[in-house]
């Protein structure tokens, strides 16, 4: 073979090397893009020194009754007259506290509104150890709960485990009610990296909801 030869096989072979070097590069450099937007936003969680938050898993029964005197009971139908009404419900009807009324209430609760369905109660850690940290009780709202997340969250509410209640809204009622009690809505990719600090959760003087309504109730100065 002609050495011209020997020297243009050289090259093409250099050259369908370095066209293989490149494709694979960059087959690696858009996986790695693809990677980091999928990733959870990289934020900084607050360090939490005290005991883990405490809940049950299992069924059980109730333990004390949270049912509201007449006096009270009537002196909030009065509040709720000025109040509106949001198109949100209990996610279950044995989250009632208040039988005679068929309602749940809660006083000074704070308020985590998740932007999307909970799939696991290990989403709702961040948010449970805040109310445990502050001995409050704990309003969940959502689009919707998996169906081990929902059994959870009862029995820990029969059990007065914690003081909570599950709500399901979506689209504007959602918006309404983050926007109402003063809390910025959490996506699933903040829940499952840990993100939630105090600041995103909201508050309320009183949180009463039925199985097809809530009312949000906030002190003016």
């Amino acid at each position: 073979m002609a050495p011209w030869q020997v020297g243009l096989v050289v090259m093409m072979t250099v050259g369908v090397a370095v066209i293989i070097f490149g494709v694979l590069w960059d087959r690696e450099r858009n996986r790695q893009r693809a990677g980091e937007l999928r990733r959870a936003p990289d934020r900084a969680i607050p360090g939490y020194a005290g005991p883990d938050p405490a809940y049950v898993s299992g069924p059980a029964p109730r333990d004390g009754s949270l049912e509201l005197g007449p006096e009270r009971r009537d002196a909030l139908e009065r509040d709720l007259r000025g109040v509106p009404t949001r198109e949100a419900g209990l996610a279950s009807p044995r989250f009632v506290t208040d039988p005679p009324s068929r309602r749940a209430v809660l006083d000074h609760p704070l308020v985590a509104v998740c932007a999307e369905p909970v799939a696991t109660m290990r989403e709702l850690l961040p948010v449970l150890t805040h109310a445990a940290q502050d001995e409050r009780a704990l309003v969940v709202v959502a689009p919707g709960y998996a169906a081990e997340v929902l059994a959870t969250l009862v029995a820990n509410h029969e059990h007065r485990v914690m003081r909570i209640i599950a709500v399901i809204a979506a689209g504007d009622a959602l918006t309404e009610l983050a926007v109402g009690c003063g809390a910025t809505p959490l996506s699933r990719a903040d829940l499952q990296s840990g993100w939630a600090p105090a600041e995103a959760l909201g508050t309320a003087t009183t949180w009463v909801s039925s199985t097809d309504s809530t009312w949000v109730c906030i002190s003016r100065p």
